[in-house]
């Protein structure tokens, strides 16, 4: 996007201004050659499909120029915004409107068999709607610049972080031969233990069964241990459909692993635990009898209780449940009596357990838990996922007061992560990250996410960016 291009030049520290205008400039008369080389091009060709092609690319690069032009007059100092916002931010919601209605039409025609069917046609389409949410995104930029009143672009009054991919994304991808994780490795849960990322990530077989496959990445990310047997597979009734999506979080000596069991009942939360984060014993379903997921557990035991985040559409709702009974609540007596309390508590006052309720474009439809909590000196970071109207999943932060957890204290205005890559706007489920494990190493935030509900990837940013960029509530 343009504007956030630019605020990323911070101009007199990283380049010289009057050198990047002048590199500007020679871009612009580059893409000039191309536009008349795509004119002469134009005259000698009779098919009519090839022609309609060549003018896009001859138009794409008029649209270079111009982009190349803005960012230009920005860095000379000129105001980019009018006086008289409100007219200008009421055209580009219109804009911005459009562009989600062709964003959801593109995303129609890709169904078509026949376009399927036809690879051509097939990246033709994507392309268009790749094209379509690069506009939508830098129109929303725009209309929220628009908005706070800006007048020049700085990222510090923007006040605004996005996640650096890795660049070996994809981390974990199926492979060949292994018939339970055939049609995907996703949503990746972990730790980072003795120098080393443990990973548990969500396989999906041909069957659209989930288990939960193990690997350790070392440090540099290289592949050292990826066993050719699930860690985690279906076996009572109550997951007979599938394992999904886990977090491990180490509390004390032992690691609980939180996972979605699947059955004929819907979505439920269970829990294993482990010494060796090799062997996991199933401890089994602790949550209420209703679909509920995206469960994690916070890192310390907090006035004897064991605090839990999980997902009741449309909100996140945090549970403090007694250090003593957490792992006897798979027993249903206990169960049934905690959750009977809880849902008590909850019809006298429908906030007393909500922790997070959907305020933002980007996560108007629900959001949930990604990763376990992390202990800063700023608060507990908590990374979690948002979904808006039109199904797109994207990753946002916020942070929860030290002592009070369910107090939240700072929220992301903005999504920190947004589908934009191939692996993230493809994929089983197209324009999906989802954030499940974060961990910090030498002041660098790690989050661990799975790309389009398919493969597993990697973003990165500083921690002390990722929390200054916070709201506070």
């Amino acid at each position: 996007m343009v504007w956030s291009t630019a605020a990323r030049l911070e101009i007199g520290e990283d380049k010289d201004k009057k050198e990047v205008i002048s590199l500007l400039r020679k871009h612009i008369a580059s893409e000039g050659e191309k536009v008349g080389l795509y004119e002469e091009t134009v005259r000698d060709i009779k098919s009519s499909p090839v022609m309609h092609l060549l003018h896009t690319l001859r138009l794409d690069s008029r649209k270079h120029i111009e982009m190349c032009q803005a960012v230009i007059e920005v860095l000379e100092g000129q105001d980019w915004l009018p006086p008289e916002k409100r007219e200008l931010v009421e055209h580009l919601q219109r804009h911005v409107n459009a562009e989600k209605d062709a964003i959801d039409r593109a995303n129609k025609i890709l169904e078509n068999v026949w376009i399927q069917k036809t690879s051509v046609l097939k990246e033709l389409m994507e392309a268009l709607r790749n094209d379509e949410v690069g506009h939508y995104n830098t129109l929303k930029d725009l209309g929220i610049r628009a908005i706070e009143g800006a007048k020049h672009v700085h990222r510090d009054e923007m006040k605004h972080i996005a996640l650096e991919r890795h660049p070996l994304n994809p981390l974990i991808t199926p492979r060949p031969g292994i018939s339970w994780e055939e049609k995907g490795t996703l949503n990746p849960g972990g730790v980072f233990a003795d120098g080393v990322f443990h990973m548990f990530y969500r396989a999906f077989s041909a069957q659209n069964t989930s288990s939960i496959g193990y690997c350790a990445i070392s440090s540099d990310l290289r592949m050292i241990e990826r066993p050719d047997h699930p860690i985690i597979a279906p076996e009572y009734e109550w997951e007979e459909h599938g394992c999904e999506d886990p977090r491990v979080t180490k509390i004390g000596d032992t690691y609980y692993m939180t996972y979605t069991a699947y059955s004929r009942r819907g979505p439920r939360i269970a829990l294993a635990s482990s010494s060796d984060l090799k062997t996991f014993k199933k401890i089994g379903v602790i949550g209420p009898n209703l679909d509920d997921k995206d469960a994690v557990l916070f890192p310390e035991v907090i006035d004897g209780k064991i605090v839990l985040i999980h997902r009741i559409e449309p909100s996140m709702q945090i549970a403090f449940i007694d250090h003593s009974k957490f792992e006897k609540m798979s027993d249903p007596q206990l169960r049934s009596e905690y959750w009977t309390q809880y849902s008590l508590q909850h019809l006298s006052n429908p906030n007393v357990h909500a922790l997070m309720k959907p305020t933002e474009w980007w996560e108007e439809k629900k959001l949930g838990a990604g990763p376990p909590p992390i202990k800063t000196p700023d608060g507990w970071l908590i990374i979690y996922h948002g979904v808006d109207n039109s199904l797109v999943y994207r990753a946002g932060a916020a942070l929860a007061d030290l002592e009070k957890p369910a107090r939240i204290i700072a929220k992301s205005k903005n999504p920190i992560l947004e589908p934009k890559e191939f692996y993230e706007m493809s994929g089983f489920v197209r324009r999906v990250v989802f954030p499940e494990a974060a961990m910090i190493q030498d002041g660098v935030l790690y989050v661990f996410y799975g790309g389009g509900d398919s493969v597993s990837c990697l973003a990165t940013a500083p921690l002390g960016e990722v929390i200054n960029s916070l709201q506070k509530i």
